[in-house]
């Protein structure tokens, strides 16, 4: 390549002013932190929704449905903690302790659910203490089964959000990263060019 060609490439990389590039770095900086930011604020409309329909025995499936997609198609929307269904797990725990009522032994587990009556204490707490009561005031001869509660693992839930994900934080996030290329390789281009007249002078 010619002097003079490599001059005329030069001046077109010299209009690309680096300060330029900088501020549009700044600027998508901020924008991705904001979307990030939004994508993590919005998911709480969708925990609520679920807590909702776990409270009402409403659409839980929906709502869990709902939570799964939103998380698993924004970043930064990871659960801070796994989301547990305690009101149905309640629901699904009382089945149990209605069923032995009923029973045979049903006398023991009705005492049972009296003493351990509490309604500031959720039932999975309260399904303990029934247990551990009848198995301590069973009467001589009365073999009363322990309860087979389900278990909870099957009440809970987590979702784990993606790396990247192609909506508005992911996509400006590829915008910053190609404004930082931009940036390191006009710096670079201006210095092999510069380099290069400087040896040819």
């Amino acid at each position: 390549m010619n002097k003079r060609r490599l001059h005329h490439y030069w001046k077109k990389i010299e209009s690309i002013k680096t300060w330029h590039l900088a501020v549009l770095l700044v600027v998508l900086f901020s924008l991705s932190v904001w979307a990030l930011r939004n994508n993590s604020q919005n998911l709480e409309p969708h925990i609520l929704d679920v807590v909702a329909a776990d409270k009402d025995d409403g659409e839980i499936d929906k709502a869990l449905r709902d939570l799964g997609n939103y998380v698993a198609n924004h970043m930064n929307t990871t659960l801070n903690e796994p989301i547990q269904l305690a009101y149905s797990y309640d629901r699904a725990a009382q089945t149990v302790i209605d069923k032995a009522k009923a029973s045979a032994d049903g006398g023991i587990y009705r005492q049972a659910q009296k003493v351990c009556e509490d309604p500031s204490v959720l039932l999975s707490v309260r399904a303990a203490c029934v247990q551990d009561y009848v198995l301590e005031n069973a009467r001589p001869g009365q073999e009363p089964q322990a309860l087979e509660f389900p278990d909870k693992a099957l009440f809970t839930y987590s979702f784990a959000s993606p790396a990247w994900s192609p909506d508005l934080a992911g996509w400006l996030l590829v915008a910053m990263s190609l404004a930082g290329a931009a940036i390191f390789g006009r710096v670079m281009a201006g210095k092999l060019v510069a380099q290069t007249l400087k040896r040819r002078q």
